[in-house]
């Protein structure tokens, strides 16, 4: 019996809630006044009366009046950024292909003439090492190189690589003689060669033959 009267207690109580919250909620929307929010940006309206001035008395001085005068002012947006019209001056362009064009050319053909040392022959005797030169002189010339040898060599070839200084930077033999120490001394010899030296910034080829004559 208890516990059938708690219950009903505990609805009558939670009824009673429901009831005053929903009352509170429609007292609010009856009876409190509805606010309008002020508007941001009211429009700016302003009269202008025209004042009609007198006409001017021989003999009298006007005096100036200063009176307030005002214009209709309507807010509008402020022109967009590239919407303005500026004035554009026209700048004469001064081309400087031509003059560009003419130096790539010279030192392109520069670079042509002298890209490649080419074929060198060099004829070696006892005494002295003869040579024709391709297209890059020689300043300097060592020694012959002396060989002790029994048979006659055969040609040998020599592929050099020369800096802007001139100086051999490498050399390869691509065609022996058949007598190593022929191959050698030449090869010794040819790196101790010393070229002209070019503005070109490049590193050239060639290649020397040497023949051998008693």
């Amino acid at each position: 019996m208890v516990k059938v009267s708690a219950e009903n207690f505990l609805y009558f109580a939670i009824s009673v809630l429901v009831n005053l919250v929903f009352l509170k909620i429609l007292y609010l929307y009856l009876f409190l006044p509805i606010v309008n929010p002020p508007s941001a940006f009211a429009p700016l309206s302003v009269e202008i009366k025209e004042v009609k001035v007198p006409p001017k008395k021989q003999g009298e001085v006007r005096k100036k009046t200063v009176k307030k005068s005002s214009k209709v002012v309507s807010l509008s947006k402020a022109p967009e950024k590239g919407n303005v019209p500026t004035e554009v001056k026209e700048e004469k362009e001064v081309s400087l292909l031509p003059e560009l064009e003419k130096k790539i050319r010279e030192k392109l053909k520069k670079r042509r003439e002298v890209k490649q040392i080419g074929e060198i022959s060099a004829v070696v005797s006892r005494q002295k090492v003869e040579i024709r030169l391709g297209s890059r002189k020689l300043v300097h010339v060592p020694p012959p190189p002396v060989f002790h040898v029994k048979e006659y060599p055969s040609l040998v070839r020599i592929k050099i690589w020369v800096n802007p200084e001139g100086k051999v930077i490498r050399a390869i033999i691509i065609q022996r003689s058949g007598i190593t120490e022929v191959d050698e001394g030449l090869l010794r010899f040819t790196k101790k060669l010393k070229f002209e030296p070019v503005e070109v910034p490049e590193v050239q080829e060639g290649v020397i033959t040497f023949t051998f004559s008693t």
